[in-house]
Order: structure tokens, then sequence, then C-alpha cells
């Protein structure tokens, strides 16, 4: 009877232990399994000069000499091309800063003051005549208005000649240093030279830009651009711009420099979606900063930049 009783319960032992490991497994088939997040961000970007100047031809002209080539460096006020008016833009140029409109104030100014000169006569010797009774009132009312109006007139012409002379010389000191050369009254050079605007690299040349060749004013002749350091632009998802933030550090890899990673600093962060479509997920333009003391990195090149985010 006692081995009767104690395979039964070693047998309802095995059961209770069977039916707990089934419930074990089945709550482990139903929670599925926690993996750490990952908080790397990944996007693709684009290198861009931090800051860019364009150079371009002030007036109608002719190129004599170009003295860079793309890629090299310049300080600020070197010279970058020469070139020659065209007989029609000097024209232009010697009547513009001639000053003829001043000169016709001048002359203007010369014959109101003339002709004040002889009514104050004409007024005096119509007073005196009327003294007499030998001139009617009219007479003296109409020199006393035809006064009036030329006073008015001398007064504007005075007022306005020292601006027109202000207006004149700045004009020539705009001209002179489009032209590279001083400009004085009536005096234009025939010739004139293109500097750097700022001190960094020729990132670009206008392919037709050659000795001899011929422009029209304000074509563009070359870019200059401040190589270091350099910025990426990448545009982020909504979702990842919000984690984000600037100061945080990131990689820079790009295929035309295999091998390199770089490191980037976020500078700048859009608050203002690229895709204000309400239909379409928003992205942000993120900007980032590299030092590029050896001047590899170039403007233009695609890459891609990841961001290390640590967890929380």
């Amino acid at each position: 009877m006692r081995r009767f009783t104690f395979a039964i319960i070693f047998l309802c032992t095995i059961f209770i232990g069977a039916q707990a490991l089934v419930a074990e497994q089945g709550e482990k088939s139903k929670s599925p399994e926690i993996k750490p997040r990952r908080t790397d961000i990944v996007v693709s970007g684009k290198l861009f000069c931090g800051v860019e100047r364009k150079v371009t031809m002030p007036f109608d002209g002719i190129v004599t000499s170009l003295s860079v080539q793309p890629g090299q460096a310049v300080k600020k006020g070197q010279v970058l091309v020469r070139f020659r008016l065209k007989p029609e833009a000097a024209l232009a140029l010697h009547r513009r800063v001639s000053s003829f409109r001043i000169r016709d104030l001048e002359m203007r100014l010369a014959e109101l003051k003339k002709k004040l000169l002889e009514l104050e006569d004409q007024e005096k010797e119509t007073k005196e005549l009327m003294r007499h009774n030998m001139a009617p009132a009219k007479s003296l009312e109409q020199i006393q208005r035809e006064m009036e109006l030329l006073s008015k007139e001398r007064d504007d012409v005075r007022e306005r000649l020292p601006l027109e002379r202000a207006l004149a010389e700045e004009d020539r000191a705009v001209v002179g240093k489009l032209l590279g050369y001083p400009v004085r009254h009536g005096q234009v050079p025939s010739k004139g030279v293109l500097m750097a605007p700022i001190k960094g690299h020729v990132i670009w040349v206008n392919p037709a830009l050659r000795d001899g060749a011929e422009f029209k004013a304000h074509a563009s002749l070359m870019r200059i651009g401040v190589m270091d350091p350099i910025l990426i632009r990448a545009r982020v998802h909504e979702i990842e711009a919000v984690q984000l933030k600037v100061g945080d550090e990131a990689e820079f890899t790009t295929e035309a420099i295999p091998g390199k990673r770089y490191k980037a600093t976020v500078t700048r962060i859009s608050w203002a979606s690229l895709t204000p479509q309400l239909e379409r997920p928003s992205y942000y333009m993120v900007e980032l900063s590299i030092s590029n003391p050896d001047f590899v990195l170039r403007e233009g090149l695609r890459g891609m930049v990841t961001f290390r985010k640590k967890n929380q």
C-alpha cells in the first residue's frame, strides 16, 4: 500500500513540474526580447566653404592676364585678373565721373546770382521813380515776385550742390575701387585689376577665363572660398533632428578619401523644415564644421555623417 502511495505522489510531482515548465516557456514566447536601442544617426552630407565670395567683371572689358589657377591660395587684395576697358565702357565711365551735372548747377547758380543783382538794381530804380510818381506800384510788385522766385531757386541750387559734389566723390571712389586705380574728375583709367576680396582659395574659375577673353559687366569670373574650417550640410529627419544639439560630435567619411575619418562638430541646426508640405515628413538642415588644415577636403565632396549618441 505504501509503495502505491509513493508512486502516486511521484507521478503528481512530475506532472506539476512539467506544467510549470510549459507555463514558463509560454511566458517567454509571449514577451519579446528587449534589445538595446541603436542611437547612432547616419545621414548623407555635402561639403561647402564656410565663407565664399564671387569675383565679377565690373564693366565690359577684355582680360589681359590671369594670375591664379583653381586651388591656389590667395591673400586679401592679391591681384587675380588684369583687364582693359572696352572703348564704349571707357566712354560711359568718362561721362559718369566728369560731373557735368555739378558744372550745370554751378553755372545756373552764377546766372541766378547775376539776375538777382540786376533785379535789386531795378527795384531801387523803381522805388525812386515811384517817389516821383513816375512808375506804377505794379511794376515794383512784379520785380519783387520775380526776385522771390529766383531766390528760392538759388537757395535750392545751393542746397543741392554740396550733395551732388559728395555723391560724385563717392561715385568716383566706387569706380576707382572697381577698377583698382584712382579715378579723378574727368580722368578714367583705360585698364583695371580684380583683387581677392578675402583670404582663401580659388575654388572655381570660369572656363572661358583666359588672356584675350571678353566679358560683359557683372559676368562671374571666379569664386574665392575659405577652406579651413570647411562645413558639412546634411538633411536630417525630424525624429532624429530633435535628438541633436549644437556642440554634438560626429564623424565624416567620404569615398573620395577612403579609410579616413574626420571629426566634425554640430555648429547650426535649422528650426525651419526644408519640406513644409503637410503630407511629407519634415527634414531639417544640420551644419557641422570640420578642421581642414591640409586642405584635402574640397567643396562639393559627398559623404556620410555619423552622430555618435550615448544611451541615456
